[in-house]
């Protein structure tokens, strides 16, 4: 598996005619290594496979990273480690991942490695994580069964006058206690008014009677995310709440039949939005209709209506679209979904 990874890379860099590949961002250091440490720098060439750390993940490193090289640097700053291997091994171009250098860095390079030729890239691993292999969709798939269970379990305790935050505390227990390392993000639970924000923040607020409460909430585990989202009712919902809830599950539906292979990702994207809007609530529903989710939560692809990607089998992403009337609410549905080679099957099972 790592190994195919790296193939890809080497690959990438001979293409493009360079000599070393520097890899900074974390979830790309663990997809091509394994390595789940902090603080690490990889550096792949043609012929060699080299991670520098420091005296903290030392031991960890070579339990991890076993297909790389092992340089404990001794220095404060794991940079100056790179001088000794650009000389050693003669390189005269390195690239680097321009989304994650800063700037400061950037000139430290330059100063530390003096007469090399540095280029930028963009894309390069992330490219290759939007297609999951077996063993990434089978942990996708655990870590979505641990969301679907805690929310089944923590919803019979759903009741007027418990809080968002109290709501929230409890899903995260019930992660963690039926085996996922951590939440993979915040929870969200938004109810009444506060629904009508995408991202809400969890407050103190009492749940009510007739009322929508969005509940957003995902599992990681071993490093791999799952996303779910249900909105609910506590009591007898009627009028407009009543009809975004039903637009949104119906544009979801949708979009999810049109689920295949070689699809444009925008096409998915505007099933939704076009229906959302030929139902009058276009203006409501103004964020992408989903993203990729993996060692990122959020990752490509991405559906939306400026998306250039095609959809291939082995990715995993979201489908959730949503309206939010201000000082209203809110419904939003998300599901994870897998493109099969046939169409594509639903990770997330809990019911709508």
């Amino acid at each position: 598996m790592l190994k195919e990874r790296l193939k890809k890379i080497k690959n990438k860099l001979l293409n493009e005619k360079k000599e070393a590949f520097l890899v900074i961002q974390p979830e790309n250091r663990r997809y091509l290594s394994g390595f789940t440490g902090s603080n690490a720098l990889l550096l792949i060439t043609q012929d060699e496979n080299f991670i520098i750390t420091d005296f903290r993940y030392w031991e960890q490193a070579q339990k991890e990273a076993s297909l790389f090289k092992l340089i404990q640097s001794k220095e404060k700053d794991l940079f100056l480690e790179l001088k000794i291997l650009k000389e050693k091994y003669n390189l005269k171009h390195l690239v680097f991942e321009e989304d994650y250098l800063t700037f400061s860095q950037y000139r430290k390079l330059k100063d530390i490695l003096g007469k090399i030729k540095l280029y930028s890239s963009s894309g390069w691993i992330e490219e290759f994580r939007k297609i999951k292999d077996e063993e990434e969709i089978k942990k996708i798939k655990i870590a979505a069964q641990i969301t679907d269970q805690a929310l089944k379990l923590v919803l019979k305790n759903l009741k007027a006058g418990i809080t968002e935050k109290e709501i929230a505390q409890e899903l995260e227990y019930q992660i963690k206690k039926r085996g996922g390392d951590k939440i993979a993000f915040d929870i969200i639970v938004a109810s009444g008014e506060n629904a009508s924000l995408p991202h809400a923040k969890t407050t103190e607020r009492k749940i009510t009677e007739s009322e929508l409460i969005v509940i957003d909430l995902g599992t990681n585990f071993q490093g791999y995310n799952s996303d779910l989202t249900r909105t609910f009712f506590l009591g007898e919902i009627k009028g407009k709440l009543r009809k975004i809830y039903q637009i949104v599950w119906q544009a979801q539906k949708e979009a999810l039949e049109a689920v295949k292979p070689e699809e444009e990702a925008l096409k998915i994207d505007q099933i939704a939005r076009n229906y959302i809007e030929k139902s009058g609530f276009g203006d409501f529903f103004g964020h992408a209709l989903g993203h990729g989710v993996g060692l990122a939560v959020h990752e490509g692809p991405v559906l939306s209506k400026l998306s250039k990607d095609i959809l291939k089998e082995g990715m995993i992403f979201t489908v959730e679209p949503g309206i939010y009337l201000p000082e209203v609410g809110g419904a939003r549905i998300e599901d994870l979904v897998l493109v099969t080679k046939g169409g594509y099957e639903i990770l997330t099972k809990f019911p709508k």
